[in-house]
Parts: structure tokens; sequence; C-alpha cells
């Protein structure tokens, strides 16, 4: 089997004594030949300036969260990018999982586990965790595991994918792996635990001799499987993996030969005895309590510093509203490891007032759905570029096409979107947009029936925009209301035009259409259908899968003018009906059943 991934997802909590990284890249290097593997490490520490020095001194791809991206899991989406990225960049036919508290300690380690799957005999191979088989079916742990491409694509497997779990059956990272490979029958080769002397049951582990796995290295909440969570057990256990980390960074050898066997060294013994556990257990407590004492003080000074110098946060400094994002804003953001400037792979096109800010929110909960660099999940109209509404009637040029490609980043196997609802009612706007985006893109459409758009953009307008413009006099505040924010109102709920338009320039199957009605009586459905119908993976709802609360209130704000009576919305209606019997005409199979025209 050539052209071997190792994939490696660092972060969390580092030990004291040292870095996980460093040390697992230290090891690594010295037991495994670097020509017969590609290293992709994904780091979420971005804060950590120790990955450029690591990065300059042994060669491996780096890869980095992109900023405003909801990831389910911290570990389970990360390694999915990084096989998308192994599998796309390297074609590689063999993928090796590590975690960076897990290293080779003996050389021949990568040779044991590729050649075990590259003969065919095996599926899977690597670190079998059968320490916890009381609360959960043993498994192949990702901690170091190797399979071929082929078995992943073969059976539909990912890596964010948890399994679901039950009262009779857990499921841990990637466990579901192994229950499909014995599923098809399929062997397993497996490192056993191979310690002689044990400082843990499960953390501090030798496997077939070959690679150790601290376990749970880079947390500081610690409980397993088969124990019941209370604090004191957990600080037991954050004592024990303090002190085995001070072993492995300040006695390694010594540490290793004793798990292997040797007798305890003078050097170890005070670490390893009880006694000396117990009172780690309890200096540990102590500190954890004055260092959490220091923290609220310093979160409180934090504050009232703030209170006097707010500081705006990355995505404040541009105000879409104002104007185009300039080459001058790029420089004041950080562009990720591994991410490369892109044209949108998604465009919500409008209409405004209609649950477009709830839907994009939902959107973004797919793991590989990511948003534009200036989005900010606690501004509502954040979503909205508006970039092409500035250019009014000019044409678009070339440097304008190009900062508006730097607006977005994506990576291998993901998708990035905006949502700006007024392009579509503008087709000067949309225009300039049809005449930027790629061929791939996909143009979202949320409808509204056109009486209830038409009240919400007023009741907005006059809750926002008229405060904003200082109309505090009555009769100019009056005649705003009758000869703008009415016209205006009109406008936006007229759609046919547009929508003819948009499918002369745009192939109908890159066009999905729902309305406002659809969304909101049954809005997961809705999600589904539009995850389907841009061709990419559903996920399971629940514990470790997609958390989406489609009820939640988004951009609700209370009404300062009176909907309209029962024979007011009929003589409303008289702006529309022709518009939505044109639209029914082009939409055939579109459902407007609550639309009362």
């Amino acid at each position: 089997m050539n052209n071997t991934s190792i994939l490696i997802v660092n972060g969390g909590k580092d030990p004291e004594e040292g870095k996980w990284l460093t040390l697992y890249l230290e090891k690594l290097y010295k037991f495994t030949d670097p020509t017969k593997f590609n290293l992709i490490v994904w780091n979420n520490n971005v804060v950590d300036e120790n990955i450029t020095f690591l990065k300059s001194r042994y060669s491996f791809d780096l890869l980095e969260p992109i900023p405003n991206d909801k990831m389910f899991h911290p570990h389970a989406v990360p390694l999915q990018r990084l096989f998308n990225y192994a599998t796309i960049k390297y074609k590689s036919e063999a993928i090796i999982l590590m975690d960076s508290d897990a290293f080779p300690v003996k050389t021949g380690w990568f040779e044991e586990l590729t050649e075990a799957v590259k003969s065919g005999k095996y599926v899977l191979a690597g670190i079998w965790r059968d320490e916890l088989k009381g609360a959960i079916q043993p498994y192949i742990h990702p901690s170091c595991m190797c399979f071929s491409t082929q078995f992943a694509r073969n059976n539909n497997l990912i890596l964010d994918f948890y399994g679901i779990n039950t009262e009779t059956k857990k499921h841990d990272t990637l466990s579901y792996f192994t229950e499909k490979a014995i599923e098809l029958n399929g062997k397993l080769y497996k490192l056993n635990r191979s310690n002689k002397n044990n400082f843990h049951r499960l953390m501090g582990g030798i496997y077939g001799d070959y690679v150790y796995h601290h376990g749970a290295g880079s947390r500081d909440d610690i409980s397993f499987w088969d124990e019941i969570p209370n604090p004191q057990k957990r600080r037991i256990n954050r004592a024990i993996n303090t002190n085995a980390s001070k072993l492995l960074f300040q006695n390694f050898e010594s540490y290793i030969n004793w798990l292997k066997g040797d007798d305890v060294s003078n050097d170890l013994y005070s670490i390893i005895t009880l006694d000396q556990q117990k009172s780690e257990i309890e200096t540990k407590k102590n500190k954890s309590i004055n260092l959490i004492r220091r923290i609220k003080s310093a979160a409180a000074r934090t504050t009232d510093k703030q209170k006097d110098n707010p500081q705006k946060s990355d995505t404040d400094f541009f105000n879409n509203m104002q104007g185009m994002p300039t080459e001058n804003d790029f420089t004041k953001l950080r562009k990720p490891a591994g991410c490369e400037y892109s044209l949108p792979d998604i465009v919500g096109l409008g209409v405004p007032k209609a649950g477009t800010s709830l839907w994009f929110d939902n959107l973004l909960s797919h793991p590989h759905i990511v948003p534009h660099r200036f989005y900010d999940q606690n501004r509502e109209t954040s979503k909205e570029l508006h970039f092409f509404t500035h250019l009014g009637h000019h044409p678009i040029n070339e440097g304008q096409k190009e900062i508006y490609k730097k607006c977005f980043l994506k990576q291998d196997g993901v998708l990035c979107a905006e949502f700006s609802t007024i392009y579509f009612s503008n087709l000067m706007s949309l225009n300039n947009l049809l005449n930027t985006v790629k061929k791939e893109t996909i143009f979202v459409l949320i409808l509204r029936n056109p009486i209830d758009r038409y009240i919400s953009h007023i009741n907005h307008v006059m809750s926002n925009r008229a405060k904003g413009l200082g109309l505090n006099d009555k009769d100019r505040l009056d005649r705003f209301y009758k000869y703008s924010v009415i016209p205006e109102s009109i406008y936006y709920s007229l759609y046919s035009n547009s929508l003819e338009y948009l499918l002369s320039r745009v192939d109908k199957n890159k066009i999905y259409i729902d309305t406002y009605e659809n969304f909101r009586t049954d809005p997961e459905k809705s999600y589904r259908d539009f995850i389907d119908f841009i061709g990419v993976r559903q996920y399971y709802i629940g514990k470790y899968h997609l958390d989406i609360d489609y009820k939640k209130p988004k951009n609700v704000q209370n009404y300062i003018i009176e909907k309209p009576t029962s024979e007011e919305r009929v003589i409303i209606a008289e702006n529309f009906r022709s518009d939505v019997s044109r639209l029914k005409s082009i939409l055939p199979d579109l459902k407007l059943d609550s639309w009362d025209f």
C-alpha cells in the first residue's frame, strides 16, 4: 500500500512540562521513516506560536479552523477535513489516525500496521481499546488506527460520525468503524495493551510494544465510560494524568521502560507512589480553587476595562451596510493555514422578512458549510455582505471580483456561503453577482406570502431605519411612511419578474426555492431537503451530531404598527394578485396553499 497519510488533531490542554505535539513529532520522526508517509496536522490551538517553529523543523501539512465555523465537535469534524485533504491532495490509499498524546516508542510500528492492511488480511489495524469493556464494546481506537481509503469509501464511512448511543450500546470516537468491520466479517489486527506495570488501567498504556497512548492527555475533565462521574473521582483522574505527563516529559526513558516491566528507578518512585498521588490531588485542588479566584477577579477587571474602552470584534470593523470591504480590511483578518480564498458555493438571494436569518443559521449547523469571513453569529444582519448592492448600476471590475473572492475561505470538502436578501429584487446587483460567481454556485430563494411580507417589511423599516434617520417629527415620519416605506414594501413582495430573469440566466437545478410557510411548518424537513439538494451528507441529530434548535427565536421584533384586518388584507392583496398568478405559472410545483389568493 503506497501513499499513506498520518492524520492528527492537535488541541486542548498541554501539560505544564511541555507540549503534546512537540513530543509527538519528536517520537514519530525518531521511530518512523519520513519518506513513507505524509503527515497532516490540524491545529486547534491557533494562538500557540510554537506551531510555526515545529513546522519549520518537521515536514508536515498544516490545517487550522476557519473563523466562525460552527464545528459540532472539535476532534471529529477536523478528522474528516484531514481525510478530505489527504485523499484529494495526496490520493492517499491508506490512512493512519493518531492523537497528539499517542506516539511510537519502537521502530517498525508503521510497517506492522500498514502491511497488515495492505495484505488484505485485515480491515482495521491499531490500538485495541478493551480496558472499558464493561461499559463499551472493545474497538480499534483512533489514537492509532490504520485503514484503507477504499474501506471507508466502499462502506460510506465518515470520520465525524459517532454512531447513535442507546441504553444498551455506546459509541466512542470512530468505534463504529470496528462495528462495520465486524459486520463485514473483516479481521482486526489488534495492538493489545502490553504493559507489565501500570500507572492506571487506561491512562499510560503501551500497545503491542509499539505505541504509547497517554489517554485523555489534553483533557481537564476526565471520566470514563464505566465510571459514575463525581468530583472526587475526576480529581483522582486528573492527578494521575498530571503525574503520568510529568513522567513522560521529565523521565521519558525510565517511565517507558518501567511500563514495559523494568523495576522502578529512584527518580520515579516518589511520583508513582499512591501517597504522592493523594498529595497531588489535594495540592491540585487548592491550586484550582486559587486559580478560579484569580480568573474571576481578572475577568471582572477586564469587564470594567471594556466598559471604559469598548473593543470591536474582528467582524465589527466592517459595516456591511456602509460599503464594500477593501484590501486593507483583509490585513486585519487572519488567514488560517490550509485555507484558500474561494468564490461562494451557496448564495442566498432573498427575500427580506422571510425567515432567512434563522434559515441561514440552521444551514451553518452543517459541519462542512461555513459563512463568509465577516459573519458574526451574534449580529442578526451579518449574514448579508451586501457586496453587490454598493455597485449600483456600475458593472463589476476584476479588482472588485478579487475582493469578493477574499470574503470567503474554504478547505477541501467544505462549502462556503452567504445570504444577502435584496439581491433577488435588485436586478443590477443580481446581474453583477451572476457575472462573478462560479458556474457551480447554488442559489437560494425563500419566498413568503407577499401580504405578510409587506406588513413585516413596513414594521421592520419603521422600527429601525426610521430611527436611524432621526425622523422624530410626526409629519416627516408620516411622509417617509407613505412615500418611501410603502412603495419599498410592495416592491420587495413582487417575485415573478426577478424569478423569470434568474431562470433565464441560471440552470433551474442550481436554484433552490422554498417558502417561509413551508420552512416554519416543518423546519427539519426544509433543512434536510436543502442538504439533499446540494448533495452533501445528512447528519443525525443528537449528541456529537447536529444540534439544531429549529424553533429558536431569530431576528424577532415587536410590531409597532397595527396588523391589517381581513378587509384590509384583501385591499393589500390587489398589489400582488397578478404577480402571484404569474409565479404559480412559472413554478407550478411550488406549494403555495397557505397564501390567501
